[in-house]
């Protein structure tokens, strides 16, 4: 059953591989990814050696077990099962049982490694602004490693398939519990109320109960390849969102923004009217209006954490990576059949290109210089 327990997996993560590569190209790892790394790297080292002023006040030890209690409420149990089950697997029960049982301790595990990231990313203010040290980061792990078995068997046993309000009103309710079991015990540790051994060993007694009847309750087979298929359909969504290629799915019969359709510009020559249009489907589209403003905020907050002359740098650095992230965005929404009919009446494909990549490159620049005035006056 292990060797079962590791073909699913491998197959999964081919799965996830394939969707991943479909949108994380060279361009991707080029302006994206790794100025992200180097960036962040920069600034987890100057933590280390100066905090931000920001950071002094804010109760650090308080927002990573937050932060842990997120992760550990929403995680699932990875219980591998296929279409393909129904001919074969539901006739052994106790290879599903197998299946089910690995799939507990495969999602334990990369619940640690998750969870174990926080305190990791969070240390120097953890260090320096709560004063942890090696005995504290050593408690918590532990702490997160037994606590955490519970709410992934409570997720399990609650989790239904139904209408979507019936499940957001069961979600909602499972997250609340399972925050009062992993917030509550060590808020009162905190407030010096509960020995931290007595939460630990209650919370092993309760986790070594859930365990037990875990594995040796059948698995409900259809309940589960049902939120298995929605767990795949919603990952492939959530990643391919961010490629033009996806036709928007929504009812609402007039957009948000330019109801009336109205010009952004006197230009009667078609590539200008088509750099209007993509400007307006960028601004339409909920997905792709969501990671640009994402991109902006960073990128501002970036803008600010350096000194006299170098936001300047920092905003040359930004508007170039804004520019090949726009070509590209540009490069795709032309591949769509609707759009490619007419760019074939373009007589300047560059002037299109630039007529809708140049007014939103100039907003970001204003809006990274204006930020970095103010930070230059306070």
């Amino acid at each position: 059953m292990a060797q079962l327990f590791k073909v699913r997996l491998k197959q999964h993560y081919i799965r996830i591989y394939k969707v991943l590569e479909s949108i994380c190209d060279w361009s991707v790892w080029l302006y994206i990814i790794i100025p992200a790394i180097v960036i962040f790297i920069g600034f987890y080292r100057e933590w280390w050696m100066e905090l931000p002023q920001w950071a002094i006040d804010i109760p650090w030890d308080i927002v990573c077990l937050i932060s842990i209690t997120f992760i550990v409420c929403i995680v699932q149990i990875k219980i591998l099962v296929e279409d393909a089950d129904q001919v074969v697997l539901i006739q052994k029960p106790r290879w599903l049982l197998s299946l089910k049982r690995f799939g507990l301790a495969y999602s334990w595990f990369v619940l640690q490694l998750i969870t174990l990231i926080v305190p990791l990313v969070l240390l120097p203010f953890l260090v320096q602004v709560s004063k942890w040290n090696a005995e504290h980061i050593l408690m918590l792990v532990t702490y997160i490693a037994i606590s955490s078995i519970i709410p992934l068997i409570v997720n399990h046993r609650l989790t239904i398939a139904a209408s979507w309000w019936k499940k957001l009103l069961l979600q909602l309710l499972i997250f609340i519990i399972n925050s009062c079991i992993i917030f509550v015990p060590i808020f009162l540790y905190l407030a010096h109320m509960l020995p931290y051994w007595i939460g630990i060993t209650s919370f092993l007694i309760i986790a070594l109960i859930l365990i037990r009847n875990y594995a040796m309750t059948p698995l409900n087979f259809q309940q589960h390849l049902t939120i298995a298929n929605e767990s795949k359909l919603m990952f492939t969504q959530a990643i391919l969102s961010q490629s033009m290629n996806l036709t928007s799915t929504s009812k609402r019969k007039k957009p948000i923004l330019f109801k009336n359709s109205q010009r952004l510009s006197r230009r009667k020559d078609v590539g200008s009217i088509i750099g209007e249009i993509f400007i307006k489907s960028l601004m339409r589209d909920f997905n792709q209006l969501k990671v640009w403003l994402m991109f902006l905020s960073v990128s501002c907050f970036a803008v600010t954490q350096v000194p006299g002359y170098a936001p300047l740098a920092i905003i040359i650095f930004l508007a170039y990576i804004a520019f090949n992230l726009f070509n590209l965005q540009w490069e795709l929404w032309c591949k769509q059949d609707f759009v490619s009919l007419y760019m074939k009446l373009v007589e300047q494909p560059l002037k299109a290109r630039s007529a809708a990549r140049n007014p939103l490159i100039t907003l970001f620049i204003l809006i990274w210089l204006i930020v970095a005035t103010c930070m230059q006056l306070l």
